[in-house]
């Protein structure tokens, strides 16, 4: 895949095997989703990066990385905010913490949500006219959604500020009903990545005719600037 829109990394994942990961697949573009909080561990995460490709960096932030701190961050690549869906939160204290979140961050960033599909739904009518642009990371499920969820959803991908990320967990169910539309509706608005803290392959998407090659790595230049990133040593 020229271009892995995510690759899991944390605190605790062995750095060899990512490198042999990269060695391998080779991807002209890479997005590292920092999962922990660990603010040392990002910047080491960024600096270790080596090879041909391009990278990007998506980070969990904090207050503490206001001002100076996004600075720093978008200097060693990082280019969108991710927000993990915990517990029972309600739709309005989603809400009002994604509004935080944007009033905080570079107007350049995104924010990816990793929500589940029926939170998503509930949060489309709030932030599809909101300046700024969302991926959505839906967790794995193989519960059915109603199609209420699928049509606010498709909703909030046609007004054009929200992709979907795939990753390669979503495989096994995207034979599911909301998998399927969002792929034959919205094609242009899917980016698709490996997903695994500790990868050993590639989501086969195109294998089994749910994204062409060519409509991913479309789709993955336009929502991350892997041409905009600091040259990787």
């Amino acid at each position: 895949m020229p271009y892995d829109c995510h690759l899991e990394v944390s605190s605790l994942t062995p750095r060899d095997r990512v490198s042999a990961y990269l060695s391998h697949c080779k991807p002209t573009g890479v997005v590292y989703v920092q999962k922990g909080t660990d603010h040392r561990s990002r910047s080491e995460w960024m600096d270790h990066m080596s090879g041909p490709h391009k990278a990007c960096g998506v980070a969990v932030v904090d207050p503490c990385d206001a001002h100076d701190g996004f600075a720093r961050l978008t200097s060693l690549g990082v280019c969108g905010a991710l927000v993990l869906g915990r517990g029972s939160t309600s739709t309005a204290q989603w809400h009002e913490q994604i509004r935080q979140l944007h009033e905080e961050l570079p107007r350049h960033w995104h924010m990816e949500l990793e929500l589940p599909w029926v939170a998503a739904a509930a949060l489309a009518p709030l932030l599809a006219r909101t300046d700024r642009m969302f991926c959505l990371t839906p967790q794995p499920t193989r519960a059915c959604l109603s199609s209420a969820v699928a049509t606010r959803v498709l909703w909030w991908l046609d007004m054009g500020n929200a992709y979907v990320k795939f990753t390669g967990p979503h495989v096994k169910e995207c034979a599911g009903s909301m998998h399927g539309q969002i792929l034959r509706n919205t094609p242009d608005r899917v980016v698709v990545g490996g997903g695994e803290t500790l990868p050993w392959r590639h989501a086969r998407w195109w294998d089994e005719d749910f994204i062409s090659l060519e409509q991913a790595d479309e789709n993955a230049q336009r929502l991350y600037p892997f041409f905009r990133t600091r040259p990787i040593r």
